[in-house]
């Protein structure tokens, strides 16, 4: 295993550990099964964190992610996957916003 693939594994866990309370969604863009990115979001759909590579995909950054924003600003879903209790895994659909 190379370390960029451990480091990412550690980040990961890292990630998920902190962010437990949290929605956690791991999304990899069709096409592209090498990058996949990680955001943590509250009930209201607010993204609280975002792993290296969302924070680079989507240009976010900690005074971003301190004022607050939607989920909805760059994915096109449906609200209701968060009416769902906490399940150990879910799978939904989220578009990138055009």
């Amino acid at each position: 295993m190379s370390q960029k693939v451990s480091a990412g594994g550690i980040e990961e866990r890292i990630f998920r550990e902190y962010f437990r309370h949290a929605w956690n969604i791991a999304a990899a863009p069709c096409g592209d099964s090498d990058v996949a990115v990680l955001l943590a979001v509250d009930n209201d759909q607010r993204i609280l964190g975002a792993d290296q590579i969302a924070r680079r995909v989507f240009g976010l950054n900690d005074e971003v992610l301190n004022r607050g924003m939607a989920l909805a600003t760059i994915f096109e879903y449906d609200s209701s996957i968060f009416r769902c209790k906490r399940m150990p895994g879910a799978a939904a659909k989220l578009s990138l916003r055009k």
